[in-house]
């Protein structure tokens, strides 16, 4: 393992930063070091490097070297992909001794030895230690973001934590990793194209990025999407970032050269109104927003359920991405012929609104593809206004632990939503709910939003009625366990004043129920 002058002048510098302070009143690891590094950078924000080294470990030999080399390519992989695709010179700020090629890099001693961080559960530990500590040193912290790369000697018997956590992302560093070895046709070629393209994969989630497979002429021109299976030819195929990559990171924190108040606070977007078809081998979508002067771009998820929907089964998203056109609209024209995979599966088509600060909302819809072709089930339909109506039964809602208050379910929001009670004396089924809409109505049919949380809606039985005495039962239904609205059809027009929504079953086997939205639509 190489060892030069300038390392092993850090290595004393480091040694020395444990002497005793002659400066009274000043903690001893607050004592200024010269370490030989000017870190600078020109970016407002730059992500957080810390090395963590648990307690019965020691940093792993030249890793300063090693993990700036690594992190300054794949800055300049971020960066070469921005200005592909039209957002500019930008990159992940990061704060870097240009001369040297270093990086500033935090490092950490753990409290605990490295069976106390394991890969499931152990993050939280690692977190909370982290945390201690740029709350003990504020100034070393830059931004929101913090890449953990965890020191191990046996990647298979020390099971660190690799993956992203919020606005958190664990690596891991084995003695040897090293860029040289990137793409290599040799077994540690393999070893560093698995690792040090998995830290790039999961750096990606730790600034925002969700996965995704890419568009099949992209995978055709461009290679491999990092936030697909990237993770495995990046440094040895031809790897690349997507479209829709590049417009969240153009709103994430870390990419900005000028600071802002409000990053990440919530926003109230909504989609108003929404079409869509398929087309001339075409799903076509458009729809209106309110309040979305902040909205800049729109991205769009068709993922399948062969390889399983969401979660970490949606490396295959086939992703597109768009301007707002004007001040609230927006229109995308996607063809099939881009999908990688058209079988017969249920798909989920996830519209993720972007907002300049850093925040997203996402709003699932559900379709299928059959016998080639998707069979679009979603979008506006004649709905009743509910400005007038009233939830006037309910079994229970939680309003303690959370705002799972039942008048959520006609607030036309998709983001709250009805929750029953499970804060204390949390009921069984069934569970109930009864609508007045304040006249007679005649419906062709309903509509219900699932919430993207627990407990989604599953066995439920809808009745109705014109004076709230007297029930007719329509049927029993079962809704999908997936975001978005869901719709039932009425065999023929049914004209009612009340309806009950009686709920016998969740989608996760627990005892509660919840919904974000529920309407009544006429053809």
């Amino acid at each position: 393992m190489k060892k030069n002058a300038c390392l092993l002048l850090f290595a004393v510098a480091f040694l020395f930063a444990c002497k005793k302070s002659d400066v009274p009143g000043v903690p001893v690891d607050e004592v200024p070091i010269d370490t030989g590094y000017h870190y600078k950078s020109d970016y407002a924000y730059n992500l957080n490097v810390v090395y963590f080294v648990a307690s019965d470990k020691t940093p792993n030999a030249d890793y300063h070297r090693r993990i700036s080399e690594m992190m300054l390519q794949g800055q300049d992989f971020y960066g070469k992909w921005m200005k592909h695709w039209g957002f500019g010179d930008k990159s992940f700020g990061l704060l870097k001794d240009v001369a040297k090629k270093r990086i500033k890099i935090v490092e950490i001693k753990g409290k605990l030895d490295q069976s106390n961080y394991p890969y499931d559960g152990g993050a939280g530990a690692v977190l909370k230690e982290v945390d201690e500590y740029f709350a003990a040193h504020p100034t070393e912290k830059t931004s929101d973001h913090t890449l953990i790369i965890m020191c191990v000697k046996d990647i298979e018997a020390d099971k660190a934590p690799f993956y992203g956590l919020g606005r958190n992302c664990f690596a891991l560093d084995y003695p040897g990793m090293d860029i040289k070895d990137l793409g290599a046709a040799t077994p540690a070629g393999t070893k560093a194209t698995g690792w040090i393209g998995g830290l790039m994969h999961e750096l990606g989630h730790g600034i925002n990025l969700p996965h995704n497979g890419g568009q099949k002429s992209e995978n055709t021109q461009f290679g491999t999407s990092l936030m697909g299976a990237g993770n495995s030819s990046y440094g040895k195929t031809p790897t690349y970032l997507t479209k829709a990559d590049c417009a969240i990171l153009n709103n994430t924190q870390v990419f900005s050269k000028v600071t802002r108040t409000d990053w990440y606070a919530p926003f109230n977007a909504t989609i108003n109104h929404l079409n869509a078809k398929f087309e001339g081998g075409n799903i076509i979508v458009s729809g209106r927003l309110s309040n979305a002067g902040s909205v800049n771009y729109i991205n769009f998820y068709n993922d399948g359920a062969k390889n399983g929907i969401g979660g970490n089964k949606d490396y295959d998203a086939v992703p597109w991405s768009t301007q707002k056109i004007g001040v609230d609209s927006f229109y995308v024209s996607m063809p099939l012929s881009e999908f990688s995979n058209t079988e017969s599966y249920p798909y989920e088509l996830r519209i993720m609104l972007c907002n300049q600060n850093g925040s997203m909302i996402n709003v699932p819809y559900p379709y299928e593809i059959k016998n080639g072709s998707p069979v679009i089930d979603f979008g506006d339909k004649n709905e009743y206004a509910k400005t007038n109506w009233q939830v006037i039964d309910f079994s229970s809602e939680e309003t303690v632990e959370e705002d799972g208050k039942v008048a959520n379910l006609l607030d036309r929001n998709n983001t709250t939503a009805w929750v029953t009670r499970w804060n204390t004396n949390a009921p069984t089924f069934p569970h109930h709910f009864v609508v007045n809409m304040g006249q007679a109505l005649a419906a062709d049919g309903f509509t219900f939003t699932q919430r993207a949380g627990s407990s989604k809606i599953k066995d439920m039985q809808i009745l109705t009625s014109n004076d709230n005495i007297s029930w007719v039962v329509l049927g029993n239904y079962v809704l999908k366990d997936i975001g978005g609205p869901q719709f039932i059809y009425l065999p023929a027009p049914k004209t009612f004043k009340y309806f009950k929504v009686i709920v016998t079953s969740a989608t996760d086997g627990r005892q509660y129920a919840s919904l974000a939205e529920v309407g009544v639509f006429k053809n």
